[in-house]
């Protein structure tokens, strides 16, 4: 739309013209909030297409009165009538109006980002305040400075720890400046990437000036660089004031220590040992401590950015014994309270039993039996299936037929099933296989196969007991070399290299031979490719197979070793049959440290259920603050479920023996179950309190989600870095109340003009009748034809 003519607003002021223009509610001839007019057109015309207009509309006129009779006056003012009529129907189809000029201004606002998380109270000030003592003091200093940024800009008070949440609108009920008052600092958790984030999102298409952030720095996660990258697209800066002592406080810390709580005679147990280093730089080593005896039984120490340790240790005597994991400093740290964990463990002087089916004599096959056999340890049955079902049977167990009865499958505490097809068991026997690792905590252990394994188990019981999802048709690939993962190392599984042998990689104890680069012989010459996509949310990858020659192992690894938990048990899946060669120049060294550990761990869970009349589980075994405990009852003993009454009491009992809580398991024929919410960090045993049931135990553990204490040191530089970043600027709670003229003006100006369409105002409508009024009456009197 274009416009013509001067501004007008004088003519405007006039009462008559305001009316006639159609602005009866304008002020002194203006719509309110406009500051100018002018004419402009919805369809302007060029100037040489107005001239040819009008001269078309002259030589009509000029035809039409040209043969008249009559006074040469006359027909000039009766034509200029017509003219002007037909002008003005011209004018009224290029669309007319008035443009009054108006602009609207949006408001830009302040976002201020107050840390809220438990980090806030520690004691670093100079004078030994608080941190949020230092921060309200600012604030209140501040005070007249956000008055004065709230006359011209919106203020956004949030507070933040894991997410962020209002502080209050800062202001009255009458709409005057009000500093809200803070919340508690009580966040477990402190996420100033997330924080940013929502209050980005939070602003929507408003017009943001900048983002105060008053905290020590503390986050879970380091602001992203997305989070940058939005923060530079819209201009928007980041001002800081950095809370906490610049000087480091040094504390480390163990934030868990996580052993298996029953095991066997013999067997290497592992504990997993998380770590807080803190800003703690002296030299640090996790202990292994028999609490009993005080013999040291393992050390490692911890190096800079190690955060989780493995530990282990054997027992060859049968008994209940209590280790202590210490963290131990040179020079000590500032609070020793959290430099230990107690472990209670059972060792328990009893053979592992184990029923292993192969449908072919592979090499596989004969080198995992053998080692079966020669394990002292482990009581094992073997059976090979050929095609027909003739069968040749091995093992130091004699076994003449496949276990037909519940009772029969309850005799082994691990199920291996190689290359065996599932059409060789009836269904009922695959049901009971599948009840034994459920509900009796057996493992299961499957070696795949190119014929049958896990081709022919699609659909049958076992089916859910594979840590992937159908289609089971598996293609296969070749020349991998094995990798572990964290997971397997936080399990103590594939160490095939400790570091006492001197032959594995640095700290991860996996041999240097198996690569980068591979020595030939431990490279896997077939192996089943399991996609990604199908693998079941609760499958864990212990290791990996990367192409040996050439591919890089980040586009062509798939999943060796996987596993999964199953009700009580767990199964893992070994995607190869080709580990029989890394005994090339090896021996059994490496053969035995691969499948050992797995047979001991996947026969755990069988062996803390035992023989006994009953069974008390937890789950999560470690639960963090507020989470619901489940505490579960298995009843084995008839005689025992027809004589306990409907509700089991449970006791929750604290490290000291305490009892803090007594819950009631409601029975259900013969299980009964009971929740309890984890309101106090520490650990605790689960105790059936019911003489008749042996007072049958569970321990767990109730950790924080992610402890703001852990670690007392502010991160400034993070601060300081982000405002850098975005060109801001760093405040201290002094200099807080000069952030005013700091500020960028981001308030939007708008261009937001009144138009006043002239085509339909009593003017136009007047104008329309009179003329013709006039042409019609001058030619009525004047006779005109």
């Amino acid at each position: 739309m274009s416009g013509v003519g001067p501004q007008l607003p004088t003519v405007l002021e006039s009462t008559l013209a305001r009316w006639l223009l159609g602005l009866d509610g304008a002020t002194n001839g203006l719509p309110a909030g406009t500051t100018g007019v002018s004419l402009v057109f919805e369809h302007p015309m060029a100037g040489w297409a107005w001239f040819l207009a009008l001269l078309c509309i002259v030589a009509f006129v000029a035809w039409t009165y040209f043969g008249l009779q009559g006074s040469k006056i006359v027909r000039v003012v009766l034509g200029s009538f017509r003219f002007v009529l037909l002008a003005l129907i011209l004018i009224a189809a290029t669309g007319p109006s008035l443009r009054f000029a108006r602009e609207e201004v949006e408001r830009d606002h302040v976002i201020l980002l107050i840390d809220r998380s438990r980090s806030i109270d520690i004691a670093d000030g100079t004078a030994g305040e608080t941190r949020d003592v230092v921060l309200t003091r600012a604030l209140e200093d501040a005070k007249p400075m956000f008055e004065l940024i709230s006359q011209s800009k919106e203020i956004d008070w949030l507070g933040f720890g894991g997410t962020t949440f209002p502080l209050g609108d800062g202001k009255t009920d009458t709409g005057a400046f009000a500093q809200p008052i803070l919340s508690p600092a009580s966040a477990d958790e402190t996420r100033l990437d997330l924080a940013l984030t929502q209050a980005i999102t939070r602003s929507g298409g408003r017009p943001l000036s900048a983002v105060v952030i008053l905290s020590d720095g503390r986050s879970a996660a380091p602001v992203s660089r997305e989070t940058l990258t939005a923060l530079r697209d819209r201009g928007i800066k980041i001002f800081v004031m950095p809370l906490g002592s610049k000087d480091p406080i040094g504390d480390a810390s163990i934030l868990s220590a996580v052993a298996p709580p029953t095991t066997f005679v013999r067997d290497r147990v592992p504990v997993r040992v998380e770590i807080d280093r803190g800003a703690y730089k002296g030299a640090l080593r996790a202990v292994l401590v028999d609490a009993k005896s005080g013999v040291t039984l393992d050390t490692q120490e911890v190096r800079d950015g190690v955060t989780e340790i493995m530990l282990d240790a054997v027992s060859d005597v049968p008994a209940d014994v209590q280790w202590r994991v210490e963290l131990r400093g040179d020079p000590p740290d500032l609070v020793a309270e959290n430099n230990e964990r107690t472990l209670r463990l059972s060792f328990v002087d009893q053979p592992i039993r184990v029923l292993f089916l192969d449908g072919s004599a592979r090499w596989e096959f004969r080198y995992f039996k053998n080692l079966l056999l020669r394990e002292e340890s482990i009581e094992a049955s073997t059976m090979l299936l050929s095609a027909d079902h003739d069968f040749a049977q091995e093992g130091n167990i004699a076994l003449a037929r496949l276990p037909q009865t519940k009772e029969e499958f309850a005799a082994y505490d691990l199920f291996v099933l190689g290359d065996v097809p599932s059409g060789f068991f009836a269904p009922e026997q695959l049901e009971m296989i599948r009840a034994q690792v459920a509900e009796r905590g057996s493992g299961l252990l499957w070696i795949g196969g190119e014929r049958d394994t896990p081709k022919s188990w699609e659909g049958t019981a076992l089916a859910d007991l594979l840590p992937f999802r159908a289609p089971f048709n598996l293609t296969s690939t070749r020349d991998l070399r094995v990798e572990p993962t964290l997971a397997a190392r936080a399990l103590g599984l594939l160490q095939l290299a400790p570091d006492e042998d001197g032959e594995g990689r640095d700290g991860d104890g996996w041999p240097n031979a198996f690569g980068p680069p591979a020595s030939p012989w431990s490279v896997l010459r077939w192996a089943q490719i399991i996609p990604a996509t199908q693998l079941k949310p609760t499958t864990e990858i212990l290791a990996v197979g990367i192409p040996a020659f050439g591919a890089t192992p980040s586009t062509l690894s798939t999943p060796i070793v996987l596993r999964m938990r199953f009700g009580a048990g767990e199964t893992i899946y070994v995607a190869t049959d080709e580990i029989w060669r890394w005994r090339y120049g090896q021996g059994e060294r490496l053969h035995e440290r691969f499948w050992i550990p797995i047979v001991r761990m996947l026969a755990r869970e069988a062996l803390m259920s035992g023989s006994s009349n009953v069974l008390l589980r937890v789950d999560p075994r470690r639960a963090t603050l507020g989470d619901r405990v489940s505490v579960r009852l298995e009843l084995r003993d008839q005689a025992l479920t027809d004589a306990l009454a409907g509700s089991i009491p449970i006791e929750i009992r604290d490290a000291q023996g305490e009892v803090v809580a007594v819950i009631d398991a409601l029975r259900d024929g013969s299980h009964a179950h009971a929740h309890w919410y984890a309101d106090a960090v520490g650990e605790y045993t689960a105790v059936a309190a019911d003489p008749a049931l042996d007072k049958a135990t569970a321990a767990f553990e109730v950790i924080r989600r992610n402890d703001e204490l852990r670690d007392s040191t502010p991160d400034h530089q993070a601060l300081v870095t982000l405002a850098e970043a975005t060109n801001g600027a760093v405040l201290t709670p002094t200099t807080l109340r000069d952030l005013a003229p700091l500020l960028p003006l981001r308030a939007v100006t708008t261009d937001a003009p009144v138009f006043e369409r002239l085509w339909d105002t009593p003017l136009f409508l007047i104008l329309l009748l009179l003329l013709p009024t006039l042409e019609w009456t001058g030619r009525r009197i004047l006779r005109l034809a």
